[in-house]
């Protein structure tokens, strides 16, 4: 835990010197969910819907941290250096999917907020309206899963010359169950039903991937 710690704790370092990412992050996801909103002109649309849009707009988020989260590493040549330092390796994949779902909660931090404005604030509102709570709740789940898959990701394609093709390509489809999960719980606290079906669903998710994850980027990274 502290060789995680002390990676995860440069990654932010770097971030806060140099808060590209970030940036480029939350305002992906504040156009996004404007273009979106734009498109979607509905009178009172439904609350699955736009919370489907939101959670689709931060997962395509995602993808611009999975992307360049293990760009210094690859470009200046401190991967081999990590590998040689005296720590376990799935240390290296702990702090990265820490370090991506840093960046998930700054980039809510700006794409709730905006949500609330567009939909819930607007003339014709969403209905019904949103259980900011719950919907929390579930975000911070989704970024558990997202986080830690996505960091496998980054190590995967870190290998391969395609790295642009291979990341969205491994990335986009793993993440559906957790889409479909997590409207699925929208949708049934919105219907009055059970939330333990879809939120069950929601938790084997993240932990199957946190698993997987944990137990393959060992390989990946002797590789």
């Amino acid at each position: 835990m502290r060789s995680v710690w002390v990676l995860f704790r440069n990654e932010l370092r770097l971030e806060r010197r140099t808060p590209q990412l970030v940036l480029s992050m939350a305002l992906f996801a504040a156009i996004a969910l404007t273009l979106l909103h734009a498109a979607t002109q509905l009178a009172h649309p439904p609350l699955t819907l736009v919370v489907g849009l939101l959670v689709v707009t931060l997962v395509l988020a995602t993808l611009l941290a999975v992307a360049r989260v293990f760009t210094a590493e690859r470009e200046e040549g401190l991967l081999d250096l990590l590998l040689l330092a005296p720590i376990p390796r799935t240390s290296i994949w702990a702090a990265k999917a820490l370090a991506v779902l840093a960046l998930l909660v700054v980039t809510e931090l700006v794409a709730v907020p905006l949500f609330a404005l567009l939909y819930a604030g607007s003339n014709e509102p969403v209905s019904p309206s949103p259980d900011y709570a719950l919907l929390a709740l579930l975000l911070l789940l989704a970024d558990l899963g997202l986080a830690a898959f996505g960091a496998m990701i980054a190590i995967l394609a870190s290998a391969t010359r395609s790295r642009e093709l291979a990341v969205p390509v491994l990335f986009l489809p793993s993440t559906i169950p957790l889409v479909l999960s997590l409207v699925a719980c929208v949708r049934a606290s919105v219907s009055g039903g059970s939330l333990a079906q879809p939120l069950g669903s929601l938790l084997v998710y993240d932990a199957l991937v946190i698993v997987l994850a944990w137990g393959v980027c060992e390989f990946v990274l002797t590789d």
